[in-house]
């Protein structure tokens, strides 16, 4: 390794620590806002159907209540589960970018140092999988996200045509 090269990734390794930090944050903040957003839905249309003068008895409206309370576990369960993977692989690399920009900040401080193979090319792919991930992994949380919005709505839909059918308004 030389020292351009150690001062490159001294310099480079920083900035997307940075960024891979802002965009966790921000994955976060989508998950917790969408999944709030979602289970509020559900929760305010339950609320009117059991306040609506519908001719649902009352165990068809448990019925419903119980299907958007398990959508509501479902989602949050999914949406913990995608942030849970979200978060050991910014865990991994950030271990990894961190040991990369301390392998490089230790070769630029030591005078006597040898040639060494290894570490040039573990700064290298470490640097790659570290763009890779801040630059791939948001996009695929969003359409993760979105594909289990989808099948929500969907069974929000199905939930709510059903009991509208049932309102005396509807028929």
């Amino acid at each position: 390794m030389t020292d351009t090269y150690a001062a490159t990734f001294s310099a480079v390794v920083p900035v997307i620590l940075l960024v891979a930090a802002v965009e966790l944050h921000q994955i976060t903040q989508k998950t917790r806002e969408r999944s709030s957003a979602l289970t509020s839905a559900f929760q305010e249309a339950t609320a009117l159907l059991t306040v609506r003068d519908t001719v649902a008895s009352v165990q068809e409206l448990q019925a419903i209540s119980g299907q958007v309370s398990l959508i509501e576990r479902n989602l949050g369960n999914h949406f913990t589960d995608i942030t849970r993977l979200f978060y050991w692989i910014w865990a991994l690399t950030a271990a990894l970018l961190t040991w990369t920009l301390t392998v490089s900040l230790a070769w630029l401080a030591d005078d006597t140092r040898g040639a060494e193979p290894f570490w040039p090319a573990f700064c290298l792919w470490t640097l790659i999988w570290g763009a890779l991930v801040v630059i791939n992994l948001p996009l695929v949380a969003t359409i993760a996200q979105n594909r289990q919005e989808i099948k929500v709505a969907q069974i929000y839909a199905n939930t709510m045509n059903q009991a509208t059918e049932r309102s005396p308004r509807h028929s």
